[in-house]
This record gives C-alpha cells, structure tokens and sequence, in this order.
C-alpha cells in the first residue's frame, strides 16, 4: 500500500474546514435551519483528517522540516475548525435570529477558510501562486475581526440584556475562529513565501 500523501490529507482537512464554515454562513443566514448540526458535523470531518495527517507524519518521508510546517498549519487549522465547532453549537442553543452582522462576521471567516484551502490546494508544488489566496485569508480573517469589533461596541445599545449577553458570546467565538484563520494564513505565507 502506497503511503498517505500529506499535503493531500491536509487537503482534506481544508477542504472540511470549508464545509463547515459554509454551514456556519447558511446557519446565520437562516437561523431556524439545520446548517448548525451539519456544521459541527463538518468539524468532526476536518479533526479526523488532522488526526490521519498527524498519524501520517510519524511514518510517510518527508524533507527536512516539511512535517513541522504541515503540523504547524494542521494544528492551527485544527483551531480554526473548533473555534467554528463552538460557534455553531452555540448559535444553535443561544437561538440567536437574524442579525447582518453575524451573517456578515459567518461570510468573512467562510471566505477565510476557502482561500486557505485554495493555499494548502497549491502547496505541494510550493507555489507563489498561493501566497495571493494565504494574503486574502488574512484580510478576510481581519475583516472578520473588524465586523466583530463594530458590532461588540453596538451591542451595548442593545435594550435586551440576554439578547446582548448571547450577541457577545458569539461574537467571541467568531473572534478566535478569525485569530485561528489568521495564524494558518500565516503560517501558509512563511511556507509559500521562500
């Protein structure tokens, strides 16, 4: 049997990340839905793909260094897609209705995470081509962030102390999910930048 392609099975955790995170989108665009569930369910795939590729890098060859950077990235990833998990399973118990901003701060992480799959997809032949979709990673991760700030700051004119308190416990959720974001799309630049 041939060994597991690394930068495949970090592909595949990608890949999973980006399930989730779409889910997460379609839960804030329509919070009575199901795409919490499928969500969480997403973030189980993306764990059991960085536990293959962890597993992997112990046995399959690889040059020197290469197995710390893809476990640094995995790891970070890892972050990104529980920080997600957690989101989803709170907005489904704080049953939050529709709020812009949320839906604006879900669309920002998503399209964090498809530009890092876009990353990782052109990180075996360690493009420069990738280092664009590492940079957008960041900047959606920042914008994430900025929705984030703004609307933490609106919340105090919220007259519902409970709706406030819940708006807020999202909202710290949707800002580890972007620092998570953000460290990937770091780490991705390092690895695609030399």
């Amino acid at each position: 049997m041939a060994p597991p392609d690394l930068n495949q099975l970090l592909l595949e955790q990608a890949r999973a990340t980006v399930d989730e995170f779409r889910a997460i989108e379609r839960h804030f665009q329509d919070p009575r839905g199901k795409s919490a569930a499928e969500a969480a369910k997403r973030a189980e795939s993306a764990a059991e793909a960085a536990a293959r590729l962890e597993q992997s890098l112990e046995d399959v060859p690889a040059p020197r260094g290469r197995r710390k950077e893809l476990f640094l990235i995995s790891r970070s990833l890892g972050r990104f897609a529980t920080a997600g998990r957690a989101l989803a399973l709170e907005a489904a118990r704080y049953g939050v209705s529709e709020d812009p901003q949320l839906a604006e701060m879900a669309h920002s992480a998503r399209r964090a995470a498809e530009e890092i799959a876009e990353a990782v997809e052109r990180l075996g032949g360690a493009s420069a081509e990738a280092l664009p979709n590492a940079g957008a990673a960041a900047r959606a991760a920042g914008r994430a962030e900025h929705v984030r700030r703004e609307a933490t700051r609106a919340t105090g004119a919220e007259p519902n102390a409970v709706v406030a308190i819940k708006l807020r416990g999202l909202h710290r959720r949707f800002s580890e999910a972007a620092e998570h974001a953000a460290e990937a799309a770091e780490l991705l630049g390092e690895v695609l930048g030399r």
